[in-house]
Order: C-alpha cells, then structure tokens, then sequence
C-alpha cells in the first residue's frame, strides 16, 4: 500500500505537466502558422 500511494500522485503530477506542455505547445503552434 506504501507503493500505491505515490504512484497514483506521481501519474496525477505527470498528467498536469503533460497537459501543461501540450497547452503550450498547441497555442505555440497555432500561433507559429497563424498568419
């Protein structure tokens, strides 16, 4: 159960930052061909 408990957080923390990098890269990319 010690194992459970970190893993869930660490995936939820890797969500949020992946989600994070593709919001920025998506508005980076639609404004980069924008014209």
């Amino acid at each position: 159960m010690h194992v459970l408990n970190p893993q869930p957080i660490f995936k939820l923390r890797t969500v949020v930052f992946c989600g994070f990098s593709f919001d920025n890269l998506w508005s980076l990319g639609t404004w980069s061909p924008m014209p």
